[in-house]
C-alpha cells in the first residue's frame, strides 16, 4: 500500500517536471520567434541610415527622398529659384507691374523645422508605429504643407520703387494771384499702396491659392486725403502786411527782379516757416543773376546776385508790419541806404539769412514783383483777424554813432589806366540802433518792444587808383605813391606818371 502511494507520487512529480519543461520550451520558443519577428522589424525600420530622409518624403512639392538634410536643404532652395522666376502682376489704381518672386525674395518659413521633421519621420515613435509608417511610403507621399514667406525688406523696396509710382495721389488746392485776383483750383482725393497690407496680402496668396505659376494681385490701397482745400486757401484774402523801396536800374535791379520773381506765389501754411535763403539760392547766373555791387569785409564788391539782401530787406519789413514770428534776422555788415537802420535783413551764403513763420491759424500767400513806377513791393496776404482799432508801427533808433579812423582810403587797381581815380565806396559813420515796435489801441500805447538791435561798422571812402601802363617804371611810381596814402602825392604820381609816356 505504502508502495503504491509512492510510485504514484513519482509520477506526479514526473509530469510536472514534463509540463514545466514543455512550458519553459514553449516560452523559448516564443521569445525566439518574438526575437527574430523583432530582428527583422528593426532591420526593416532602420535600413537607412538616420541622417538620410526615408522614401516618398515631400517638402512641398519638392521631393526630398533619400537626401541629408544638407542636400534636402540645397533641393528646397533650388526648387525656390525655379519659382522664383514667376511673376506676379501686381496692380494698383487701374496700372499693373509685373514682380518676380525672387525680387520679392521668396522663401519657406523656418526650413530647418521642415527638413528636421523629414528627417524624423518614420523614426520618432515606437517601432511598430515607424513601421507602420514606412510601410504607409510604399504606398501614399508623406507631403508636408509649407509657409511660403517673402523678404519684408526686399519685397518693400520693390513696391516702393515699381507699385507706388502707379499710385493716384491726393491732389492739393491751389492759390495763385493774376491780374490782381486770386485763383483758385478744388483739392482731389487719391489712393495710396499700404505697402506692409501689400506685403502680408502676397504672402496669403502664396499659401493660399498660388498654382506656382505667373499670378496676379491688387495691391492693397488706401485712401489719400488732400492737405489742403480750397476753402482753407479761400481765407487767403486780406493784406495783411506790405512794403517796398526803390528797385533802381541797371545789373543790380535785374537781380530784384529775378528774386522777387522766386519768393512771389510762396504759400506758407500755419507753423510753417521759410528761409529767403532757400528760396532765392542759388546766386549764379543758371540761376538767373547778374553781378552787381554788394557787401563783402566792409567793402562795396562786384558779386553775382548783388542786390539779394534788398528783396529780403523789404519781405523783412512786409513780415513785421504783417506781425509774422522772425526766428533769424542778420543786419548788414554797413548800412544800406534803402531803409532805416535796424529795418534790413541781411542774406551772406547760409550763415545770414532772413526766416520767419506762419504764425496765423490760415494760410498766409507772399506776392513780390517790381510795380510800374519801378518800386520791389512785397505784399503778404492771409485772414486779417487783429482788431481794426489797432495800429502797429516801427521806430528806428539810433543808440551811438562812430566814424572811421580813416577818413578816405587808396587802393590800387591794374584795371584801370593811369589817370584814373575816382571814390568807388562813399563813407559811412558807424551806429548802434535798435528797431521798436509799438502798438496802440485807438490810439492809446499798449505796448513798445525792441524788436532788433543792430551794429554797423564805420568805413573809410575808397578812392581807386589805376595804374596800368606799358611803362613799369610809371606804375611803379604810381603804386609806390598810392602806399603813402596821401592824396597830394598820388596827384602829384599821376603828373609825372603821365610824362613818362609809354
Amino acid at each position: 500500500m505504502e508502495r503504491t502511494s509512492a510510485k504514484r507520487a513519482q509520477r506526479q512529480r514526473e509530469v510536472r517536471r514534463k509540463k514545466r519543461f514543455l512550458a519553459g520550451f514553449a516560452l523559448l520558443l516564443l521569445l525566439c520567434l518574438f526575437g527574430g519577428a523583432y530582428y527583422r522589424l528593426y532591420k526593416y525600420v532602420h535600413q537607412v541610415p538616420d541622417e538620410v530622409i526615408l522614401d516618398n518624403i515631400y517638402i512641398g512639392n519638392t521631393e526630398v527622398s533619400g537626401m541629408t538634410a544638407a542636400e534636402a536643404e540645397t533641393a528646397v532652395k533650388k526648387q525656390l529659384e525655379e519659382y522664383g522666376n514667376h511673376a506676379i502682376a501686381l496692380s494698383a489704381c487701374g496700372k499693373t507691374e509685373d514682380v518676380t518672386l525672387s525680387e520679392l525674395g521668396l522663401g519657406v518659413d523656418s526650413l530647418d523645422k521642415y527638413i528636421e521633421k523629414a528627417l524624423a519621420y518614420g523614426r520618432d515613435g515606437g517601432l511598430w508605429s515607424s513601421y507602420r509608417k514606412i510601410r504607409q511610403l510604399s504606398k501614399e507621399a508623406y507631403e508636408m504643407e509649407v509657409d511660403y514667406v517673402i523678404d519684408a525688406q526686399a519685397a518693400g523696396a520693390v513696391i516702393e520703387e515699381r507699385i507706388v509710382p502707379l499710385e493716384n495721389r491726393a491732389v492739393n488746392a491751389t492759390i495763385k494771384r493774376e491780374n490782381g485776383q486770386f485763383a483758385y483750383t478744388d483739392e482731389e482725393e487719391g489712393k495710396i499702396v499700404d505697402i506692409a497690407a501689400t506685403i502680408q496680402k502676397i504672402e496669403e496668396y502664396l499659401n493660399s491659392s498660388w498654382n506656382f505659376r505667373d499670378g496676379s494681385l491688387e495691391a492693397v490701397e488706401e485712401v489719400d486725403s488732400p492737405t489742403l482745400t480750397r476753402a482753407e486757401l479761400e481765407t487767403v484774402q486780406d493784406v495783411l502786411g506790405s512794403f517796398g523801396t526803390d528797385a533802381g536800374d541797371g545789373d543790380r535791379a535785374k537781380n530784384l527782379e529775378n528774386g522777387a520773381g522766386l519768393i512771389d506765389g510762396t504759400l506758407i501754411l500755419p507753423g510753417e516757416e521759410i528761409s529767403v535763403y532757400e528760396l532765392t539760392a542759388p546766386y549764379t547766373t543758371e540761376n538767373g543773376y547778374y553781378e552787381a555791387t554788394a557787401y563783402e569785409n566792409g567793402q562795396v564788391v562786384p558779386s553775382i546776385g548783388g542786390g539779394i539782401c534788398q528783396v529780403s530787406t523789404t519781405l523783412y519789413n512786409a513780415a513785421l508790419n504783417a506781425e509774422l514770428e522772425i526766428t533769424q534776422r542778420a543786419p548788414h555788415s554797413m548800412l544800406v541806404s534803402y531803409v532805416k537802420p535796424s529795418r534790413d535783413a541781411a542774406i551772406a551764403g547760409d550763415y545770414k539769412d532772413l526766416r520767419f513763420k506762419n504764425n496765423y491759424d490760415t494760410p498766409i500767400y507772399l506776392e513780390s514783383h517790381i510795380s510800374q513806377d519801378n518800386i520791389l513791393v512785397m505784399n503778404i496776404y492771409g485772414q486779417e483777424t487783429r482788431a481794426s482799432n489797432r495800429e502797429v508801427t516801427y521806430i528806428s533808433e539810433t543808440l551811438k554813432t562812430t566814424e572811421s579812423e580813416d577818413p578816405v582810403k587808396f587802393v590800387a587797381s591794374s584795371g584801370r589806366e593811369i589817370g584814373y581815380m575816382e571814390m568807388t565806396t562813399t563813407p559811412r559813420s558807424g551806429i548802434e540802433a535798435q528797431l521798436v515796435k509799438t502798438v496802440t489801441i485807438d490810439g492809446e500805447v499798449v505796448s513798445e518792444d525792441v524788436i532788433n538791435t543792430s551794429s554797423y561798422m564805420a568805413t573809410a571812402g575808397v578812392y581807386t587808383v589805376g595804374t596800368a601802363s606799358s611803362n613799369e617804371n610809371a606804375t611803379a611810381v604810381m603804386e609806390k605813391a598810392i602806399e603813402t596814402q596821401d592824396k597830394d602825392k598820388i596827384e602829384e604820381a599821376i603828373t609825372q606818371a603821365q610824362g613818362m609816356g609809354e
